[in-house]
């Protein structure tokens, strides 16, 4: 009489969880989307992945716009990370009107988006993954340049505010007390507190930054991370509501990140560290036994020569997304520095 037997079947189903989300994180952003509407389980696990700070940065130098602006979102999309806000560095002959249409026909129009035209880029390659540094001023000529940086940070909401200025006026009709009071403002709707988290400013660099540092620094406590380029050649950002026929025009755009108390908890940490490297005192470490690193940006003097301190930094967390510019006014620490590397990294600390 012959034997049956039954052939046992594992289906994906039949995985554990921790397997299950390894071969989710894997998963490109749309194929990862479509995935958490599987099933409750699916959804679970996704949640849980996007539970944990997500930070990610491509260059392109395709000198033709569309195809740089391409090579970036699909390196960006390439893993399961959904934009909470969106910067854009680009090189002078750019211009940034197309860069925020094509980005925004891509990622949408209601994310936070700014962008800045900068002295030069720092970051991997879209389609190579290799390190690069340019600076604008060491080229004959600039064919081309675009650094796109998408973060997620659970925990913690971002929104975008100007620094205004009336139109055909000078620098004594900037609205400080308005900037400042936006700020309080937004940071109030999101959280039980008035002082944001952290604040990534770029400003227009045919201006004085120092009364603005100085005006943040006396709104808000030392523990508000205040970073940022003080030096943008022009700017513009994505997702605010301009009026039309606006008398004012801004001199300075601000990520502000508040506190998100609509979370739990304990869903998600994410915490910021910021190191200043001068020519005189090298860049600090970090003790990767106590967090796990998951991005960072790097504000980088133009006076400075490429520096090995970017290259071994950056290269020491070779699976982390970073990225960063070349400026002449480096902002750290709320402090204007100049002929520096300003580092802020974005972690969140081992349980």
């Amino acid at each position: 009489m012959a034997k049956s037997y039954e052939r046992s079947r594992t289906t994906i189903n039949d995985l554990g969880d921790d397997i299950l989300e390894n071969i989710m994180e894997r998963l490109p952003f749309k194929s990862f989307m479509s995935a958490a509407d599987v099933s409750r389980r699916w959804k679970k696990v996704c949640t849980c992945i996007l539970s944990y700070p997500r930070f990610s940065s491509a260059v392109s130098f395709n000198p033709i716009l569309e195809g740089a602006v391409d090579e970036v979102v699909d390196k960006i999309l390439s893993k399961p990370i959904s934009p909470q806000f969106v910067l854009v560095s680009v090189c002078p002959c750019f211009n940034l009107k197309d860069v925020l249409r094509l980005i925004q026909d891509k990622l949408g129009s209601d994310i936070p988006i700014i962008l800045n035209v900068v002295e030069g880029l720092i970051g991997r390659d879209a389609l190579t993954n290799d390190f690069n540094e340019v600076q604008w001023q060491a080229l004959k000529e600039v064919s081309g340049g675009i650094m796109l940086t998408v973060g997620r940070l659970p925990g913690l909401k971002a929104r975008v505010i100007p620094l205004l200025r009336r139109k055909f006026q000078g620098d004594q009709s900037l609205l400080l007390d308005q900037f400042v009071t936006d700020i309080r403002e937004a940071t109030l709707a999101d959280s039980d507190c008035t002082s944001p988290a952290g604040i990534i400013l770029f400003a227009d660099g045919r201006r004085d930054i120092e009364p603005v540092l100085q005006k943040i620094g006396c709104a808000f406590p030392e523990d508000t991370v205040v970073v940022g380029d003080g030096s943008s050649r022009e700017l513009m950002c994505g997702s605010y509501n301009w009026p039309k026929n606006s008398p004012y025009t801004p001199v300075a755009i601000a990520l502000v990140l508040t506190k998100d108390t609509s979370q739990p908890l304990d869903f998600g940490q994410t915490q910021f560290r910021v190191m200043v490297s001068t020519a005189t005192s090298p860049v600090g470490t970090m003790k990767k036994s106590s967090c796990v690193v998951f991005g960072g940006f790097v504000f980088c003097s133009k006076y400075r020569a490429q520096s090995s301190d970017n290259s071994t930094f950056l290269t020491s967390f070779p699976e982390v997304g970073f990225g960063g510019i070349y400026c002449s006014k480096e902002v750290g620490n709320g402090i204007l520095h100049y002929c520096s590397c300003v580092y802020l990294l974005i972690f969140s600390p081992l349980k």
